[in-house]
C-alpha cells in the first residue's frame, strides 16, 4: 500500500468502535470479512460492526465476530442514515472499496479516523487514504483488505486465513429436509451463472460436459430466480439425476446446501466464494480479462490449482479485450475440464 506522506493512524487500543463497509456483492463481502476476524486478534476489545446491503446481510450476521450487521438504506433518506450512523459513536470505519454516495455517508457521519480509496475524486472524504490500484491485479482480493491493516500489523506472505460462519438452524434444517427427501447421500453442485459478473462456460459446453462426468453422483443445479430457465435445461439432461434449485434458496440456506456438498463447479460467483469458504472442493471457471482475473478473484489460496482458463489465455497474463476472451471460452473442451477435474480428485 503506497501512500504520498504519512499520515497519523490511531492506536487500536485506543479505539473502541469499528466499522467495516462493503456495498458490493456476495464474492466481496466473503473476501472482506476476515478482517473482522484480524482486527479482533489485534485488539479483542473492539467492538467490530459491518455496514453491507439488504442482499448480503444475513451473509455478515453470521460471521463470527461480527458485532452487528447494517444493511445499506435502499429508498431511505442516506441524510438521515449518516445521522444514525453519526449516533453510533464509531471511531474507525474501513472502507476497502468505495462510492461516491459511501464516502459522502462516512463523512458526514463526522466518524474521526476514515480509511478508503484516495484514488477516486472522492477520495479527499477519507484522512486515511489508501492508494491501492486494482484494475491489473497482482493478488487475491482478500489479500488486498489484509493490506488495509499493515499500519498496524505485518501481513505474512502466505496467511492462514479461516471463514467461521455458524448458520441459522432454520436453514440447516431446510435443507436437511431437501437432501433426505431427495436421497441425496452424496451430491455435488454446478452453478451455471455468474449473475453477470464474468464471463461464463457456453451452455452447450456445460452440458457436454455434464454428459461426461466420471461416476453417477447426484447434481444439484443452483442459481437465482432469473436463472431457473437455465437450470431446467440442464435437469433436462438427466431428470432422475440432476436437480433444477435455482431461485429456491435464501442465502444462508444456499450456503448451508454448498456446505453440505462434495464438489462445486461453477463461474466466478459468489456461490463460489461460499464452496471456498466452507472448504468444499471445486472447479471455477475464469477469464485473464483484468476485472475478471482469477489472480484477484479465485477462490483464495487456490487462484491457480482450482481453476480452468480457455485456450490461449495464460495465468500470469491479461487479456485486455473482453470479447476475445468471450470468444475464447468457446474453445474450451469439456475434455480438459474433465482431466482437470480428476486432476482435483474428482471421482
Amino acid at each position: 500500500m503506497k501512500l504520498p506522506w504519512n499520515p497519523t493512524y490511531p492506536r487500536l487500543e485506543e479505539i473502541h468502535k469499528v466499522l467495516l463497509v462493503r456495498q458490493d456483492r456476495i464474492g466481496d463481502v466473503i473476501l472482506t470479512l476476515p478482517l473482522v476476524t484480524e482486527l479482533k486478534k489485534l485488539a479483542p476489545h473492539l467492538q467490530t460492526e459491518v455496514l453491507v446491503t439488504p442482499y448480503t446481510q444475513p451473509l455478515a450476521e453470521c460471521f463470527v465476530g461480527v458485532d452487528k450487521a447494517w444493511a445499506l438504506p435502499l429508498e431511505k433518506d442516506w441524510k438521515s442514515f449518516s445521522k444514525e450512523i453519526y449516533n453510533q459513536n464509531y471511531d474507525l470505519v474501513i472502507v476497502p472499496n468505495s462510492k461516491s454516495r459511501i464516502a459522502t455517508l462516512v463523512y458526514e457521519a463526522k466518524i474521526p479516523f476514515r480509511m478508503g480509496p484516495g484514488l477516486r475524486w472522492h477520495g479527499w472524504r477519507y484522512n486515511l487514504p489508501l492508494y491501492q490500484s486494482r484494475k491489473r491485479p497482482v493478488c487475491n482480493e482478500l489479500t488486498y483488505n489484509l493490506q488495509l491493516l499493515s499500519p498496524w500489523r505485518l501481513l505474512p506472505e502466505n496467511e492462514n486465513i479461516s471463514f467461521p460462519f455458524t448458520l441459522p438452524v432454520a436453514s440447516i434444517n431446510r435443507v436437511k429436509q431437501f437432501i433426505q427427501e431427495q436421497s441425496l447421500n452424496s451430491f455435488i453442485i454446478i452453478h451455471p451463472g455468474s449473475g453477470g459478473s464474468a464471463i461464463d462456460l457456453p451452455i452447450d459446453i456445460l452440458k457436454t460436459t455434464i454428459r461426461q462426468l466420471p461416476g453417477d453422483k447426484k447434481i444439484v443445479i443452483t442459481g437465482g430466480p432469473s436463472e431457473k430457465t437455465l437450470g431446467d435445461s440442464l435437469q433436462a439432461l438427466d431428470t432422475n439425476r440432476i436437480y433444477n434449485t435455482a431461485g429456491m434458496w435464501n442465502l444462508t440456506e444456499l450456503m448451508a446446501l454448498i456446505s453440505f456438498s462434495s464438489f462445486f463447479i461453477g463461474n466466478s460467483s459468489g456461490p463460489l466464494h461460499i464452496a471456498r469458504a466452507f472448504n468444499v472442493p471445486l472447479l471455477g471457471f475464469y477469464s485473464t480479462y483484468p476485472a475478471c482475473h482469477p489472480i484477484r478473484w479465485g477462490p483464495y489460496q487456490q487462484e491457480k490449482r482450482n481453476t480452468l482458463l480457455p485456450p490461449h489465455e495464460s495465468f500470469d497474463t491479461f487479456c485486455v479485450n473482453k470479447k476475445t476472451s468471450q470468444q475464447n471460452f468457446q474453445s474450451i473442451k469439456p475434455e480438459s475440464i474433465i482431466q482437470k477435474l480428476i486432476e482435483l480428485g474428482f471421482n
